[in-house]
């Protein structure tokens, strides 16, 4: 599946009805689901998105994928709480990830820089 979905490059909406359809066959189906969140995602469609991946967690809580994607969802969308707790799952899960651990480092370099902003406010 992941192969087919990428030759949509650059064709988002398509790749997002494909996976669409493709639940239709298989709801329960947690890497169809994380799939349309990432498509989603780069689509800038961030709370169908989280919907996506959620469902996907739902169905397989034990996937350091997903939480690691949602982690960065969460992350670019400035949400950092969750970020954080859903790379954390991911590095309980996965603790050599280097994506992820890159990522938390890119959190707490955001999150430092806001606090040094909000004590010169």
């Amino acid at each position: 599946m992941v192969p087919f979905l990428s030759t949509f490059t650059g064709k988002l909406d398509a790749a997002v009805e494909v996976a669409r359809r493709a639940l239709k066959y298989l709801p329960n189906e947690p890497g169809i689901h994380f799939i349309l969140g990432n498509v989603l995602g780069k689509s800038d469609r961030l709370e169908e998105a989280e919907s996506s991946f959620l469902r996907a967690l739902a169905l397989d809580p034990n996937m350091g994928s997903y939480h690691a994607n949602i982690g960065v969802l969460y992350h670019r969308w400035n949400k950092f709480t969750q970020a954080e707790y859903h790379y954390q799952k991911a590095l309980e899960i996965n603790p050599s990830d280097s994506a992820t651990l890159e990522n938390v480092q890119k959190l707490k370099r955001v999150q430092s820089k806001q606090q040094r902003s909000k004590q010169t406010i």
